[in-house]
């Protein structure tokens, strides 16, 4: 079984809800992800439940069954099918590297010799506000000035200072999940660490693809230890 690269590219609201853990909280959430295709006029939706603990976390795509586990303590992650009852095992470096094209999605920026480069202004707000599932949120967006250097058509973080949940907490949990990266990189969670906020809803376009990732709903959960194991039974594939 060859990796979903749509599932194991966890979009921005789905990455970093694993932040909310600390070792001692555990969470559960709802969100929804709607991915866009204008070219062909496809809209696929999908309903995702997501448990958080510590640096665990299972999460579960409702429509298609399949399911990722991430274990970061022993650094690997499991991409289950349960169709054929089978799951292949995805090293932390290689998840790492899906996970950085998501952080270029979101903006991240590049010189002309491909050397990453994170200015303090990259986002910026843009005055516009509304209701999302009963949070009140202010939109952020890529700095006009650095949004035709990132490639990205569009980038939406709709923030809410009502989930009560401080911005640090996740990106010292992106910290790891990165590798506790240093360098330019780590200016970028630094810049999430400065959020007002949490993002409750964020928007992405490039190259005619759109995807919006909302949260639904987040409520502090105790979760069973086996929540985080394989399913029993199910074989190993490359």
């Amino acid at each position: 079984m060859k990796p979903k690269i749509y599932f194991i590219f966890v979009p921005f609201i789905i990455l970093l809800s694993i932040q909310l853990a600390s070792a001692q909280d555990s969470f559960y959430l709802e969100e929804i992800s709607v991915h866009i295709l204008a070219s062909k006029g496809e809209i696929d939706t999908v309903n995702n439940r997501m448990w958080v603990s510590g640096d665990k976390f299972r999460r579960e795509m409702i429509e298609t069954g399949d399911i990722l586990i991430g274990r970061l303590d022993k650094g690997v992650f499991w991409q289950i099918d349960t169709a054929d009852s089978s799951y292949t095992e995805i090293d932390a470096e290689t998840m790492r590297s899906f996970a950085l094209m998501g952080l270029y999605m979101m903006g991240l920026q590049s010189d002309d010799n491909g050397n990453i480069k994170v200015p303090k202004d990259l986002y910026t707000k843009t005055g516009r506000t509304k209701k999302i599932n009963g949070w009140d949120t202010f939109e952020m967006s890529i700095n006009p000035k650095y949004a035709k250097d990132s490639g990205i058509a569009h980038v939406s973080l709709w923030i809410s200072r009502q989930v009560q949940l401080p911005a640090k907490i996740y990106s010292d949990m992106m910290r790891k999940l990165f590798g506790n990266p240093t360098g330019e990189v780590e200016k970028l969670f630094d810049i999430w660490s400065g959020f007002e906020g949490y993002p409750v809803m964020v928007e992405t376009s490039a190259m005619g693809i759109t995807n919006i990732n909302k949260l639904v709903k987040i409520e502090r959960k105790d979760i069973p230890a086996d929540k985080f194991e394989l399913p029993e039974g199910f074989k190993k594939t490359e």
